[in-house]
């Protein structure tokens, strides 16, 4: 990850992200403002008020004028930010250009207070910061107002017990809708959110801490790498016990501290050596997704496709064609879990598609990413939905080449109109010349030889 050493002389701009508007003032207070320094709420709120409807790169403030605005120095500021954007309300983008470092910051909604207590990390910090007895406070209030519905029966009306759109109406939206939808997805496909790698199972990075700080190791390594330690356990379907022992062997002996690339280096050679069982990471909504209409087979290789995980679903699609994993797949793979927002079942359904429909005999990276943009753009999250979208890719390709066929067919059909002097038994019409004519002509070539001599 590229370090910036901010400056005052450092450009920035505020951006919104799409959920801003979510954005709950009282939630910071009581759940966020605990884990951070005092100046936390202040910057937060400043940043909010510098955002413009239509944000550009040439509308860049220094740094110095949010200190001003702050009355706050330059470390303090920089501490508060890398403090916001570790809890996920800002993520930071960073330029440099002929007019030096510009920051992007991005503000981000608060989590909903459910949400915040629901997160293993964040609510940890939380109540080590704050005690047990005002954390229960805290978590007594996402459901103060809350009823046990387990003896009720649920029948409120659904969309469409109340509204009756019209079938045409549903296909044929108004292209203003339509426009808007497009924007919207196009704005939000290539992201993932910070610090949410979708997770397919009950993975528990508190359980991961809890089993390093029980062997003497500092726990903070867990929250200072979460996304590095998702990436891992979902690539290659590793439990938490695992993914503790890789930590532990990770950490240098002499200074003490995590090496990142030890790390990634043991995942990978513990998962050549490791069994189909450890791979497998079953997915309790496999049985819930609707296949309905789906052939046998293909309800067969979805369900395998949503239990394991990728490196070992490629791992089997390998066996199957005498092939074997390359580093570099191992790097795509990592990087589609990483940054691609689809689910393990997706991204296996697309390994399933490169190797096994298309016949490739390796994933190659500008392909697999091609795809899986494709597919974000598309909205697709599990592999139903990826099954959809190929099959939906088929259709549209089938119904080119009939159109080019049916095109070439037309023109075969048509006879080309050949002009007259273009025939074989073409005569021309050859009229004798005048004595006029025959007159003029031998003036000109009596002028043109009397030239020819003047010039020699």
């Amino acid at each position: 990850m590229t370090k910036l050493q901010i400056s005052p002389k450092t450009g920035y701009i505020v951006s919104a992200a799409l959920d801003l508007a979510n954005y709950n003032e009282t939630t910071f207070v009581n759940y966020y403002q605990p884990l951070m320094s005092p100046n936390a709420l202040g910057l937060f709120s400043a940043l909010r008020q510098e955002i413009h409807r239509h944000p550009l790169v040439t509308d860049r403030q220094p740094f110095s004028g949010l200190l001003v605005k702050l009355n706050a120095g330059l470390a303090t500021v920089t501490e508060t930010l890398h403090q916001l954007e570790a809890v996920g309300l800002i993520k930071t983008f960073v330029r440099h250009d002929e007019m030096g470092d510009v920051l992007i910051l991005e503000l981000h909604s608060t989590l909903t207070p459910a949400e915040f207590i629901k997160d293993d990390l964040l609510s940890v910090q939380l109540l080590a910061m704050v005690g047990p007895d005002r954390f229960k406070q805290l978590s007594d209030q996402v459901t103060a107002s809350s009823m046990n519905m387990d003896d009720f029966e649920n029948i409120s009306h659904s969309f469409f017990d109340v509204f009756h759109p019209e079938h045409d109406q549903q296909l044929n939206a108004d292209p203003v809708l339509r426009e808007a939808q497009q924007k919207v997805t196009d704005a939000t496909a290539h992201r993932v959110a910070y610090n949410k790698i979708p997770q397919d199972d009950d993975f528990s990075l508190h359980l991961v801490a809890q089993q390093l700080s029980g062997e003497g190791q500092d726990p903070e390594i867990v929250q200072k790498n979460r996304q590095l330690i998702l990436v891992e356990h979902r690539t290659y379907g590793y439990d938490e016990l695992a993914i503790a022992k890789l930590i532990e062997r990770a950490i240098n002996v002499v200074d003490n501290e995590f090496d990142v690339d030890q790390f990634k280096l043991l995942a990978r050679r513990a998962d050549t050596r490791q069994n189909q069982q450890t791979s497998t990471v079953p997915s309790k909504s496999a049985n819930d997704l609707d296949m309905a209409g789906l052939a046998p087979e293909v309800q067969e290789l979805l369900k395998q496709c949503e239990q394991q995980a990728p490196m070992a679903f490629l791992a089997q699609l390998k066996q199957q064609t005498h092939g074997y994993i390359s580093s570099a797949e191992r790097v795509i793979v990592e990087r589609l879990v990483s940054q691609s927002g689809l689910s393990n079942g997706a991204i296996n359904l697309l390994l399933w598609y490169i190797i096994g429909e298309q016949g490739l005999g390796t994933v190659k990276a500008n392909l697999a990413d091609t795809i899986a943009n494709n597919w974000g753009r598309a909205g697709v999250k599990t592999s139903v939905d990826a099954y959809n979208e190929i099959r939906h890719h088929q259709e549209q390709r089938q119904q080119r080449q009939t159109k080019r066929r049916s095109y070439r067919n037309r023109r075969g059909t048509i006879k080309e109109q050949l002009p007259d002097w273009a025939k074989e038994d073409y005569q021309p019409n050859v009229k004798p010349a005048s004595s006029e004519q025959i007159a003029k002509s031998q003036q000109l070539l009596a002028n043109l030889r009397k030239k020819q001599r003047k010039n020699k």
